[in-house]
């Protein structure tokens, strides 16, 4: 699935008229764009390319395994490191052992689709209950390798409009109190 705000931004760069609709044509070309940038929006994959090439150490425009690693560590993915080989054997689309932009793009991809499956069940799990506990939710958290506090689960709740939050703020002090944070 494609999130809404990169859904958003190619409507708004093939809208020739600017008027909030896409004909036939501007469809094919977010189809192209959506399988060409991964999902990503421009801002994220100009991030990404800076961080490969930061990582790319030799400058050979293409990864190793450990610059891989330390790139997706540094991206903030709290795997191990048998978890990063596989994610870089499963990657390397050509078989030479290194990844190139395209195939570091594509695998910052999965490893994103790979958590957002984790969470799509951690919640589908939850909402037959109606209510999640605090302990419960930092413990999922946890599972997943991250180690946040309570406010910046929050600020990610709801810069993901996964927390709706109103002027007065009431909805964050709502989640603040069913979280137990």
């Amino acid at each position: 699935p494609v999130r809404r705000f990169v859904l958003k931004e190619l409507v708004q760069e093939v809208d020739d008229d600017n008027e909030g609709r896409v004909d036939l044509s501007g469809l094919r070309k977010i189809q192209h764009l959506i399988r060409k940038r991964e999902g990503f929006t421009c801002y994220e994959l100009d991030h990404f390319y800076r961080v490969f090439q930061r990582f790319d150490r030799d400058s050979s425009e293409t990864m190793s395994c450990s610059e891989f690693a330390n790139a997706l560590t540094w991206l903030g993915f709290p795997y191990g490191p048998e978890k990063l080989q596989e994610f870089h054997r499963q990657n390397d689309v050509d078989g030479d052992g290194q990844l190139g932009e395209g195939e570091f793009i594509g695998c910052l991809r999965r490893v994103l689709d790979e958590e957002m499956k984790q969470v799509e069940g951690f919640l589908s799990r939850a909402s037959r209950g109606g209510f999640v506990s605090g302990d419960r939710f930092k413990a999922f958290i946890h599972g997943l390798g991250y180690s946040s506090s309570p406010q910046a689960i929050l600020d990610a709740l709801s810069n993901t409009m996964a927390l709706p939050v109103d002027d007065s703020g009431q909805a964050l002090q709502d989640m603040k109190l069913q979280l137990d944070l």
